[in-house]
This record gives structure tokens, C-alpha cells and sequence, in this order.
């Protein structure tokens, strides 16, 4: 009976006495150092606004001396839509140190105030965003709806908070953003500092510097600004990229002030060796025989796996850590709390800890941003043993391997209280590896069995093996299971899935066994059944773009990803050879691509690291050349044979009568012009013949230049009927899976047989001229090279823009720059060669000429 009545108390204090007896909120005239904006707002562009209304005002100012926060809104609907979306007044506060005072809330209709201020209707809400991450940081809200709200009302809200952590020791520091997602008609901000206090103030982007004017004894820094421009937002910019206006101040002079507070809050304990936690370090350092590293590994082992996560941020805890005795025996805490704790056990072992300040999601750009605790979010600690430092994390949970190359995410420049006056970054090292091969094993009746393996190292094998400890096994093996069968919907679980955790080397492995039925769709297009295989697991590490994105693009640094997909043809039927490689090394990322066959095996390959936790803002173009069509590029068909093997292991089919057909009518038509309008004609460009009334002999260069010509027309012939893309009839449907227009696809594919076509008969063309001494020889070489020089140039730029995904400049660099060297090489020499002028000097003469001459040197032989 007592126990319920207890709960029937605390539950009446909660429900309703709290809210109110907690003497948070209150209500006032608007504060005396208040100031009023010499501007006047500006109505947004209507077109810009979401939701129904928007902002004529927002201001915000902060008086240090009273350490009160001044907060005013003037909102204006314009569509009903407003009523609902503009009702609710949220004021967010700390009641562990803070106050809500009201000044005004009103609606202004036809030029009438309404008073819509009410404390008894204030409701109190807990706001625990943290909750998700296990962290509660007492934060409230002052819940107030505006009953009433027509069209074309304008809210009126202004409202103080009073009260400063007292963690800071009474420094200040504070950001503000001058820009939203929406145009605003004014944002007017004001900091009345104390002229014994000395504040630093900076300003990003295209911020404006502040107006500087002393009152009194303050210093007063202010921003008027109107008709503010709404902010871009793009997905997945880093976190630290601002595409808006802000600005910031702080009190600190320097990172070494900040790295001393951080100390002076949170001192590294010592243990007594006779209360539980003391004498847990003296049994920890007498099983691990007194070896550093071996006592390193037992204690971060302990306070990462067996201290679980869950902090209580209240008030100065939210920088504050909690006693190392306490957080032991309660067997739980934050960041601070695990950081201190471990560093306290290090050192009551003469093994050097630091305490280090670290941003999480804020990895670049700190260095130029002024010196404030508000841009840290996390703790970690600095290990010294005998000289060698090392970064462990306390928060991260189930890590394997040594204790020397434990995984540590890339938190960027951080600041420890080893280098106290400026900030250390924490090093790259990209030890997260993943490496996955899918085995298709074909058989009859268009059925595979489907093996998977996966290897994870490194930072991989520790969040895998979390996942693994903390997901239900039943939960694991559906997750995976309904990864195929959004690929292949007639895939079953043949095996459970079974793992093997080499804990000592930081290696986890995943086995899967599936059979598929039924594998493959049939394309109605074609009429045949075709084996779509995706690597979707590589591309969520690929972020997508708006087709506008600005700025740079946040990647998953670091990755080092392997992934292999193989297919086992039907009966052991062999493949055909294919080759195929494709690899790019940029900056911030590489990735590749390599198809090969061995037997009845088919083999697709891709690589793709990561590098850098952002492409740079430079580079987001060539990042778009390679990934803009990422789900082709990524994504490989081919076609299944009615045995249920694969039929064609590449865009190589069946001969196609349209592609010869055009490849032959070209020659044909070429061949008519040339004879009929081109054979006979004489020189006219580049080289003329000397007239000297002799042939000169070849010379070493010249005779060289006919192997060279040779040489060319067969790797010419080869390239072309070989790898023969262009002469086979699947070329033709080869849009449908690109996602290109086909009428334009088809298009180059026609133009590209032309060109082929005439290139090689250009070449032939010049051998024959060439072995004939023809005069013309030289200028049509030239006209060769020149048209193959911009048939290729051109070719390469239409296939890049219709297929930016598919195909790159790099792929071909190496082949053009052959060609551009081989035309210019020996282009400059038939153009200065004396010996080219005296060779090639041989006119036309048609078959009844040549039996006059013939006749003629009949008679000068009798004569003589």
C-alpha cells in the first residue's frame, strides 16, 4: 500500500505540479538593453516558401552581463496551410541552469492585437533528441498552441532565456547562423558585451562583418540584415561544409586556454589501490605480468566492452565527467566518463594518458575556426607507452587485433593535452577492408546455387561483429536473405548462415547459401532471358548528387572494398575468352573494374577505395564523369541459353546482316569515288612533286614509313574484325540496357562503322599509292591522318557525353596520344622530306597510255 502510494505521488508531481512549481517560466516587459533595429523587413519572394507562411523577423541578441538570451519572431501567414504549420511555439531550455521569461505573444488581424500569452497553458515537454545515442541531457521545451489562426495573421513572439552553463567558468563562446533554408525578411543579431571582457568575433562565407558602436560600459556588435537569401541545401555535403551564412565568437584566446579548461574540469584521477576500482587495476596488472601493452589491452578491453554507453549530460555534466570510482561501480557513463576512466587506470601504471577533444562529424576545417569547446562533441584518449602515441576510443565496443592497430575513426584535427596549444590531427589510416565474392553456380531450368563470402577486417570486423552481437540470429539471416531476393525473387536460404570471428587477428567472416529458381527475366525486346547482375553493396558507398550539387561531397572515409562476382557456366560449358580492364586513381577515391574468363568461369571484378573523407569542391565534375550513371556502371547482363547457361559473355553476338551491310556499301561507295574522282587527279596540297625527270630511290626513312603504313592497316583490321562490338546484332539493343535515346544511339553506332570503314580503306587506299609511286601519295597520307585524328576526337567526345558512366576520356588517352604521335611524326616528315618529293612523282596514266609508251620504247630499242 505504501510503495503505490509513493508512485501515485510521484506520478501527481510529474503530471501536474512539475510543470508549473518548477518556476521556469515567467512573464516580463521586453529587457532594457534590449535594442531595436534601425531597418525594415522586406517580404520574401513568395515563391521561395514552404509550409504557408513566412518569417517578416527573426532577432536574437545576448546581453553577457545578465547572461540572457533575447529570442523575437514575427511570422506571417499567407495560406491556410500556415494555420497549422505556424501555431506551435517551441522555446528549448536547461532547467539546471536556465530560465524561460515571456515578454509578448500576439496576433496581429486587421491592425488588432490579440493577446495569446498564457502561462497557465504552457505545457513542459522533455525534449531527449540524445535518447537514440543513449546520452539524456535534461533539455525541455515550452510547448505553446496558438488557438484561433486565420489567413493573413501575423504572430508576434518574443521571449528571454536566462543563464549560462556554469561549466565554461563564466567564458563565452556562441555560433550564429544569418541564413535559412527559406528567405527571410530580416535577421537582426546583437551581442552586448562588457568592455572588460574581450570577445572575438569571425564570419564564413559571404557573412558581413558586424557594426561596432560602444554604449555605456559595453561593447555592442550587431547585424542588420534584410530581404536574406534562402540557403541551398544538398545531400551528402560534409558535415562541416556550410552553404549558409554564420558567424561566431568566443572568449577563448587560443586552443591552449580551451585544452586547459578541459583539464581543469575533468583531471585525470588517482586510484586507490584499496576501493574496488583500484583494486581491479592491481589485479588487471598482475595477470598481465606488468607488460604495458599487455595491461593496455586488458583495461581498454574492459572499459570499452564492460562500461556500457549511456551518459547523463546534465547541466556542467555535459562536459563534465563523472567520478572514475563511480562510473566503475555503475558500470556505465559517456564518452568523458569511459575517457577518463581509462586514462586513469593508464596512469596509475605509470602508462602516459591524455584526454583528447575530437568532432565527429566536424573532421576539416576546425584549424580556421576561432578557439571554443563548442566544436568538440567527443572524447577520446592518447596513449604514450615508451615513446609511441596512440589514439584509443573508449565508446567503440567489441574491437579484435592488436592493441597497437586497433581501429580508430578519422576524427581529423583534434585537440589533446599533450600539444596544448594547437590542435594534432589524428592521422589517416584506411583500415577498414571488405571483400565479398558471390558464386553463381548455373544448372538446368535457368536454377543456380548461390555461395557468398565475406571477409571483413579491420574497422569492418568490428562493426560487423557488433552488429552480429547485438542483432537477434534469425534478424541477421532474413536481412540477408531479403538482400537477394530484392535481386532474385525466387531465392531460398539452402544453409544458415554461419560466421567464423578471429578475434586475435580482427578478421570476421560470413558464409551464405542460397538456391535461386527460376533466375534471370526475359527481355521482351529481344525475346530472350537475361542474368542481371548488380554490385549494389559497392555502390551505397558511391553518394549520389543532385544533378546541381555545389560544393564538396562527404565520402565513408576510409574504405578499401573488394568485390568479385563469378559465374560457373552450366555442365562445365566453357566461356569464351574475354578480357577486360578499367582503373581510375583520383584523389580522394580509385576504383577499377576487370572481367576475365578461366574455363567454364566467368569472372567480374571491382575495386573501389577510399582515401579522403570528402571529394574536394574542384573535383565534383570529374567525380561526376565517373559515377553519374553509377547503377549502369555497376550493373552487367548477359544472356542465358535454353540449357540455363550463360549464352554470350559479352556485348558479342550473332554476326549482324545490318552492320555488314553497312560496313560493305561504304566500301563500296568509297571505292567508286576514289576511282572515279580522285585516282586521277594530280597533287594540288601539302608536297609537290620536283621535277627532275627521274624517280630518286627510297631512302632508310621513307622505306620505313611503308612498314609503318603496313603495321597500321593491320592492327587496324585486327582491332575492328576482332573485337568485332560494332559487326554483331546485339550493338542494336544495347540502348535499352545503357539508358540512352536509341534513335541517337543508333545513330553513332552507324557513323562509328562509316568511320571505321573509311579509315581502313584509307590506309589501304595509301599502301596502294604508295608501293605505285603515286604523286598524290603524300597529300592523301596527310588526308588519312587527319581525318582519322578527328574521327576519333570526335567519337570520343559524342560517347562521352551520351555515355558519361560507361565510358572516360582515360580510356582512350593512351591510344590518341599513339595516334596524335604517329601522325605528327610523320606528317612532318613527308612534309620536309626531299626524298618524299623525289620519290612520289608518278602521274596518272590509264591503260591506253601505257601501251603507247610501251610501244614507243619498243621502237628506241630497234633504233638503237
Amino acid at each position: 500500500m505504501k510503495a503505490n502510494l509513493l508512485k501515485f505521488l510521484l506520478f501527481f508531481f510529474l503530471v501536474f505540479i512539475s510543470p508549473y512549481a518548477s518556476g521556469q517560466f515567467s512573464q516580463s516587459a521586453v529587457p532594457s538593453w534590449v535594442l531595436a533595429p534601425d531597418s525594415k523587413p522586406v517580404k520574401p519572394d513568395l515563391e521561395d516558401i514552404n509550409d504557408g507562411y513566412y518569417i517578416e523577423s527573426y532577432e536574437y541578441q545576448v546581453d553577457l552581463a545578465s547572461k540572457t538570451r533575447f529570442y523575437r519572431t514575427a511570422k506571417v501567414i499567407f495560406d491556410n496551410a500556415g494555420t497549422e504549420n505556424a501555431g506551435n511555439i517551441s522555446v528549448y531550455y536547461n532547467p539546471e541552469y536556465q530560465k524561460v521569461i515571456f515578454h509578448e505573444l500576439v496576433v496581429l488581424r486587421n491592425g488588432v492585437r490579440i493577446n495569446k500569452l498564457n502561462l497557465q497553458k504552457i505545457k513542459q515537454l522533455s525534449v531527449e533528441d540524445d535518447l537514440t545515442r543513449s546520452i539524456y541531457n535534461g533539455m525541455k521545451s515550452a510547448y505553446i498552441i496558438i488557438d484561433d489562426l486565420r489567413n493573413e495573421d501575423k504572430i508576434i513572439c518574443s521571449y528571454s532565456v536566462q543563464g549560462f552553463n556554469g561549466v565554461f567558468q563564466n567564458k563565452f563562446c556562441d555560433y550564429y547562423n544569418l541564413q535559412s533554408y527559406e528567405p527571410i525578411g530580416q535577421v537582426f543579431v546583437a551581442y552586448i558585451v562588457p568592455e572588460d571582457r574581450q570577445v572575438h568575433f569571425k564570419e564564413y562565407k559571404d557573412a558581413p562583418k558586424p557594426t561596432i558602436e560602444n554604449r555605456g560600459t559595453n561593447k555592442v556588435y550587431t547585424w542588420d540584415l534584410v530581404d536574406t537569401k534562402k540557403a541551398t541545401y544538398y545531400y551528402n555535403s560534409p558535415s562541416w561544409y556550410s552553404s549558409y551564412d554564420y558567424i561566431e565568437c568566443s572568449e577563448y584566446k587560443n586552443w591552449k586556454e580551451v585544452s586547459d579548461w578541459i583539464l581543469q574540469i575533468n583531471p585525470i584521477v588517482t586510484i586507490q589501490p584499496n576501493n574496488p576500482l583500484g583494486q581491479y587495476v592491481e589485479r588487471a596488472w598482475k595477470e598481465s605480468r606488468g607488460e604495458p601493452y599487455a595491461y593496455l589491452t586488458k583495461v581498454t578491453d574492459f572499459v570499452q566492452n564492460e562500461i556500457r554507453y549511456m551518459g547523463v549530460e546534465v547541466g556542467e555534466y555535459s562536459h563534465r565527467a563523472n567520478n572514475p570510482h563511480r562510473v566503475f561501480e555503475q558500470r556505465y557513463g559517456d564518452c568523458k566518463d569511459k575517457s577518463v576512466l581509462l586514462a586513469s587506470m593508464l596512469k596509475a601504471k605509470g602508462i602516459g594518458a591524455d584526454l583528447v577533444l575530437a568532432n565527429t562529424s566536424h573532421e576539416y576545417g576546425l584549424r580556421d575556426r576561432l578557439p571554443s569547446p563548442l566544436h568538440f562533441n567527443h572524447m577520446i584518449v592518447e596513449i604514450n607507452v615508451d615513446g609511441r602515441h596512440q589514439f584509443i576510443d573508449p565508446t567503440i565496443t567489441n574491437q579484435g587485433g592488436n592493441i597497437k592497430e586497433r581501429y580508430l575513426p578519422y576524427y581529423g584535427d583534434v585537440l589533446t593535452s599533450r600539444v596544448r596549444d594547437e590542435l594534432i590531427g589524428v592521422g589517416k589510416e584506411a583500415n577498414k577492408r571488405i571483400k565479398i565474392v558471390e558464386t553463381y553456380q548455373l544448372d538446368k531450368n535457368y536454377k543456380a546455387l548461390l555461395t557468398v563470402n565475406t571477409i571483413y577486417e579491420g574497422g569492418s570486423a568490428d562493426e560487423i561483429r557488433s552488429y552480429f552481437k547485438t542483432t537477434a540470429k534469425n534478424q541477421v539471416q532474413k536481412s540477408y536473405l531479403d538482400y537477394y531476393t530484392r535481386l532474385y525473387p525466387k531465392t531460398k536460404k539452402k544453409e544458415n548462415i554461419s560466421f567464423e570471428d578471429d578475434l586475435k587477428n580482427n578478421v570476421f567472416k560470413v558464409y551464405e547459401v542460397y538456391s535461386i529458381e527460376d533466375i534471370g527475366t526475359v527481355d521482351s525486346q529481344v525475346g530472350k532471358r537475361v542474368l542481371p547482375l548488380y554490385a549494389n553493396q559497392l555502390t551505397t558507398y558511391i553518394p549520389e548528387l543532385e544533378p546541381d550539387h555545389v560544393g564538396p561531397i562527404s565520402l565513408q572515409y576510409p574504405l578499401s572494398f573488394d568485390y568479385s562476382i563469378k559465374i560457373v557456366n552450366v555442365d562445365g560449358k566453357p566461356f569464351d575468352t574475354v578480357a577486360d580492364n578499367h582503373f581510375q586513381e583520383r584523389s580522394a577515391y580509385s576504383y577499377g573494374k576487370h572481367i576475365s574468363t578461366i574455363g567454364d568461369t566467368l569472372k567480374i571484378n571491382y575495386q573501389f577505395s577510399i582515401h579522403s573523407s570528402f571529394v574536394e569542391e574542384k573535383d565534383v565534375a570529374l567525380y561526376n564523369e565517373d559515377f553519374s550513371n553509377r547503377d549502369d556502371q555497376f550493373y552487367n547482363g548477359y544472356f542465358l541459353a535454353e540449357d540455363g547457361g550463360v549464352e554470350v559473355i559479352s556485348p558479342v553476338g550473332s554476326p549482324s546482316l545490318l552492320s555488314y551491310g553497312i560496313l560493305l556499301l561504304t566500301l563500296i561507295v568509297a571505292f567508286v569515288f576514289i576511282i572515279k574522282f580522285y585516282h586521277k587527279t594530280e597533287p594540288k596540297y601539302f608536297v609537290l612533286p620536283e621535277n627532275n625527270g627521274y624517280e630518286e630511290s627510297m631512302n632508310g626513312w621513307t622505306s620505313f614509313l611503308g612498314f609503318g603504313l603496313v603495321a597500321s592497316l593491320i592492327r587496324l583490321l585486327i582491332s575492328f574484325f576482332t573485337d568485332d562490338s560494332l559487326l554483331n546484332e546485339n550493338v542494336w539493343i544495347v540502348s535499352t540496357y545503357l539508358g540512352v535515346n536509341s534513335v541517337l544511339y543508333n545513330t553513332v553506332v552507324v557513323c562509328e562503322i562509316i568511320g571505321n570503314a573509311l579509315v581502313i580503306l584509307s590506309f589501304g587506299y595509301c599502301l596502294v599509292l604508295y608501293f605505285q609511286k603515286r604523286d598524290i601519295f603524300p597529300q592523301t597520307l596527310l588526308f588519312t591522318f587527319i581525318f582519322n585524328l578527328a574521327f576519333v576526337i570526335i567519337d570520343t567526345v559524342v560517347a562521352h557525353y551520351m555515355l558519361p558512366g560507361h565510358f572516360s576520356f582515360n580510356t582512350v588517352a593512351a591510344d590518341l596520344f599513339r595516334m596524335i604521335l604517329f601522325s605528327l611524326i610523320w606528317g612532318s616528315y613527308i612534309l620536309k622530306s626531299q626524298n618524299v618529293k623525289n620519290v612520289f612523282v608518278r602521274k596518272y596514266r590509264s591503260n591506253e597510255e601505257k601501251v603507247i609508251n610501251t610501244h614507243d620504247w619498243e621502237n628506241i630499242k630497234e633504233l638503237d
